[in-house]
């Protein structure tokens, strides 16, 4: 089945990829510059816990993210350009130094996010126009960011000016607007929306039939989606309050007939995602002490009609509070807080349990339905603190734990210590290291005891990540980042029985490791900017419970490099380009092949898989140019243009593998051919 998907997201991301909201880097403004672009030093802003130099650290702003060639106008698309993540694809999942997508935690300011890309990485579900900053950590981040073991994306948003600005974007496959305005004298609000819009104007697409399988798949509703943000602030001095909503939703249905392999896997497809996160926010900063409060409401609803009378609805309902708490002293910087979270999750689903990424698909014909309603209650209590301590003049030191209570039937409470240590060695060379233990929660549907084992345990990880930055002028610099970390108790798939004769899908007890190295370079002036980011990464996983041997990462590509050049030809023009080079991604081959009589009489061929994802898709290599024009007008208004050819050598890259009816002849699926875009923006 998930080849179908696959083919289906790729059609939908050919057709109705969207160009949103692209803006021309020297129209944005951020606060301490007036021009706050790929060509000026950034003026980050820095969270209250944040520690300058520590390993596996990245941050863009948004001026530098839309700047960046094959992010189609999307800044949080820019993270997987980055040194230390993986995505094969035009549509690919954020990887993070070998850890899954689920392992990562992606945030608005610690507002949790329902999911994070429509369409499984297509495009992100936040306004780039509500969008400040980018701060990314591949690993051994700060004891305020809990639940992933993995990495953390945290946006920081651009909270309303009330200047009465707005935008009106129209895209080859999209329109989005934004709006920043002003309630009163301290009061100001954002609200922005996009909408994509070719399935307004194509009901069904039914692709040409192929002579080597019996399986027609039609699209009946091209993949749709909208996402809308609102931010009110209120400024009372060193005090600030804000309401902060953000809404998505997508949908896509497809048709898939005449599969003799799988005779269940026949019929319609209806899928429908969307979530609603709101959370009401006191920020307070004083020089010498900060904090930050936050009360949320997070509803994510999954819909998903599976061909004949199978069906999966779920609900997750998740609420909590957070606060932390920064003092500034002479030498120390001490940071605490508390985290307190519910997640009610309301399951109706009449259905097979799901494949996960690490194993081929099965036939939907073999699999045993499971028919749950059920509802799941958790409670997650989380309390840290940590210091900085900066007791000479090159050294610092940033050591804290965080303490977590579960109250899952095993999860309890556990103690994850982490500390980094920064040396200054010379004004143009730093030395860091940094060390943890990191604990999330499996997800919920494993802990039910009809498709998993409601005595799983914590999952963990132990990160170790060392860097060596050189600075060579303020504009100019290398960083060298290894790192290696292991991961333990992973609630990992098999079909054994307990000593009650119980099936038990899952048990925690898988191993892992991943290690690798990043090498990030950067220059930048008032005329050109370059950065180049290189990838190296190995990684093994535990797949079974009743197998010890640990099994290649299915998405461990060992090296990727990205090369961006920038240059400003004048005040309206510049242009850029993208050199992207990966390895292959890998699969798990098919060796061998059974037949089975179908009760219709036609034969199914059952395919026999090999060691898994133990072959290779052939190197990526793909070209994108980008250029940007903007007209400025009189009042403030603006009209921007943005072109970007994609893959502008036609490159055919294998992103998957595909068989024909009785798996004698196999085929690639590519990546997306030369594709140009182009939008349109006005501002005022």
């Amino acid at each position: 089945m998930k080849k179908f998907i696959l083919v289906c997201v790729l059609v939908g991301s050919f057709l109705h990829a969207e160009d949103n909201a692209t803006k021309n880097f020297e129209a944005l403004i951020v606060e301490g510059s007036e021009q706050n672009d790929a060509f000026v030093l950034p003026n980050y802003i820095n969270s209250q816990s944040y520690l300058e130099s520590a390993p596996s650290q990245r941050r863009l702003t948004t001026a530098q993210a839309m700047h960046l060639p094959g992010v189609q106008g999307d800044p949080v698309k820019a993270v997987k350009l980055l040194a230390g993540v993986t995505s094969t694809g035009s549509t690919g999942e954020l990887i993070i130094h070998a850890s899954k997508p689920t392992e990562t935690l992606s945030v608005l300011n610690y507002l949790p996010i329902g999911y994070l890309f429509h369409l499984q990485g297509l495009h992100s579900v936040i306004s780039p126009e509500a969008t400040d900053q980018l701060d990314i950590y591949m690993g051994g981040f700060d004891v305020t960011y809990n639940n992933a073991m993995g990495g953390v994306l945290d946006i920081t948003p651009k909270y309303p000016m009330g200047d009465n600005s707005g935008h009106i974007h129209v895209g080859i496959f999209d329109a989005s607007f934004g709006f920043d305005g002003k309630l009163g004298e301290n009061t100001s609000f954002y609200i922005g929306g996009r909408r994509s819009y070719f399935d307004l104007f194509i009901g069904s697409f039914t692709p040409e039939p192929d002579p080597d399988t019996s399986t027609q798949v039609s699209i009946t509703r091209f993949p749709s989606y909208w996402d809308g943000t609102l931010i009110v602030t209120h400024q009372m001095g060193a005090h600030q309050l804000s309401w902060e909503t953000i809404g998505a939703q997508d949908k896509f249905e497809f048709l898939k007939t005449g599969d003799k392999n799988d005779p269940a896997a026949n019929g319609a497809l209806d899928f429908a995602r969307g979530f609603v996160t709101s959370g009401l926010r006191h920020l307070y900063d004083d020089g010498t002490y900060k904090s930050n409060t936050l009360g949320y409401y997070l509803n994510n609803t999954l819909q998903l009609d599976l061909f004949a009378d199978l069906f999966v609805n779920t609900i997750d309902n998740a609420y909590g509070i957070k606060h932390i708490s920064t003092y500034e002293l002479p030498r120390h910087q001490i940071t605490g807080g508390i985290y307190v979270e519910g997640i009610t999750t309301k399951l109706d689903f009449n259905s097979a349990q799901q494949p996960s990424s690490d194993a081929p698909s099965g036939r939907l014909s073999d699999a045993l339905i499971a028919r749950v309603k059920e509802n799941l209650v958790h409670y997650y209590t989380t309390v840290f603190a940590q210091d900085v301590y900066r007791f000479a003049p090159q050294w610092a030191v940033r050591y804290g734990a965080q303490a977590i209570y579960g109250s899952g039937a095993n999860f309890g409470t556990t103690l994850d210590p982490r500390v980094s240590i920064i040396y200054e060695a010379s004004p143009r060379d730093i030395l860091a290291f940094s060390s943890g233990r990191y604990t999330q929660t499996p997800a919920g549907a494993r802990l039910l005891p009809e498709i998993g084992n409601p005595n799983l345990t914590y999952e963990r990880s132990l990160h170790y990540t060392m860097k060596y930055e050189h600075r060579f002028s303020d504009t100019h610099s290398m960083e060298l980042e290894p790192y290696y970390k292991t991961f333990e108790d992973l609630a990992i798939e098999d079909r054994i029985f307990d000593e009650n004769n119980q099936t038990q899908n899952y048990q925690s007890v898988g191993a892992g490791e991943a290690y690798g190295a990043d090498v990030t370079y950067k220059f930048q002036d008032e005329n050109i900017y370059v950065m180049a980011a290189y990838t190296y990464v190995r990684a093994n996983r535990q797949l079974f419970t009743n197998d010890p041997t640990l099994y290649r990462f299915y998405a461990e590509i060992p090296h990727t490099f990205n090369g961006i050049v920038g240059y400003k030809l004048n005040e309206r023009w510049s242009f850029s380009t993208l050199v992207k080079f990966q390895s292959g991604l890998p699969y798990t081959p098919v060796v061998g092949v059974t037949t089975k009589t179908n009760n219709d009489g036609s034969t199914a061929y059952i395919p026999t898989y090999g060691t898994p994802f133990s072959a290779q898709l052939n190197d990526y290599l793909t070209l994108n140019i980008k250029t940007s024009y903007t007209k400025k007008l009189e009042h403030g208004r603006a009209i921007e243009w943005s072109l970007e050819i994609m893959n502008a050598t036609n490159a055919q890259n294998q992103v998957a593998v595909s068989y024909n009816d009785d798996f004698t002849k196999k085929r690639y699926v590519n990546d997306l051919p030369l594709i140009p875009w182009f939008d349109v923006t006005y501002r005022f």
